[in-house]
C-alpha cells in the first residue's frame, strides 16, 4: 500500500519530465547559436553547457516542487475518479426518479382536469341530461380517479381527499338523476373540490 502509495507520488513527479528536459535541451542547443548571430555577438565559449545546466537546475526545481505538491493532486485525482464512479451509480437512480416526477406531474394534471370535469357536471343544475347521455364518461372518471388516489398514496392527505371528492361527486349526480337536492352535500363537494384543485396545482 504504502509502496504504491509511493509510487504514485514518484509518477506524478516525474511524469512528462524526460520530454519537457530534451525539448528544452533541443530548443537551448538550436536557439541559442542563431541568438548571437542574429545579434552580431560571437558566441562565448562554454555558454552552451552553462544554459544547458541552468536548464538541468529549473528542471530539477520543478521536480522537486512537483513531489512537494504530489500528495494533493494524487489525492484530487482519486477524488475525480471517486466522483465519476459515484455519478455512474447515481445516474440510473436519478433516470428513474426523474421518471417517477414526470409521471406524478401528469398524473396530477389530469386528475386536475377531470375531477373539474365531474365536479362542473355535479354541481350545474341544469346538467342532468348532459349527465344521463355521459354516464359512461362519468363512470370512465370515477374509476380513474380512485386508481389515481390509489397511485397517490404517497400523499396521504391529497389521496383521501381526492377519494372524499370523488365519492361526493358520485352521490351528488346520484341525488340529481333521482331528482332530490341535498344542499350541504353540495356545498361540502364544492369545498373539498377547491381545496383538492389547490393542492393539485402547489404539488405540480
Amino acid at each position: 500500500m504504502v509502496r504504491t502509495y509511493i509510487g504514485l507520488l514518484l509518477y506524478f513527479s516525474f511524469r512528462r519530465f524526460v520530454f519537457r528536459t530534451d525539448a528544452l535541451e533541443i530548443l537551448a542547443a538550436a536557439f541559442l547559436p542563431a541568438a548571437f548571430r542574429a545579434l552580431g555577438f560571437p558566441m562565448p565559449e562554454g555558454a552552451n553547457n552553462a544554459v544547458l545546466a541552468y536548464i538541468a537546475y529549473g528542471v530539477a526545481a520543478l521536480v522537486i516542487i512537483r513531489l512537494l505538491l504530489a500528495p494533493y493532486f494524487v489525492w484530487k485525482e482519486d477524488q475525480n475518479t471517486i466522483d465519476g464512479f459515484k455519478n455512474q451509480l447515481d445516474s440510473p437512480r436519478r433516470i428513474e426518479r426523474d421518471r417517477i416526477a414526470e409521471h406524478m406531474a401528469t398524473l396530477k394534471t389530469n386528475v386536475s382536469s377531470q375531477v373539474s370535469y365531474l365536479v362542473e357536471i355535479a354541481l350545474n343544475y341544469g346538467s342532468v341530461e348532459q349527465a344521463k347521455k355521459e354516464l359512461d364518461k362519468i363512470a370512465s372518471h370515477q374509476t380513474f380517479l380512485n386508481a389515481a388516489a390509489q397511485e397517490l398514496s404517497t400523499e396521504p392527505e391529497l389521496s383521501q381527499n381526492l377519494r372524499e371528492v370523488t365519492h361526493l361527486a358520485m352521490c351528488v349526480l346520484a341525488d340529481k338523476m333521482a331528482s332530490r337536492i341535498e344542499m350541504d352535500v353540495r356545498e361540502s363537494l364544492f369545498a373539498k373540490s377547491q381545496k383538492l384543485l389547490r393542492q393539485l396545482q402547489s404539488t405540480d
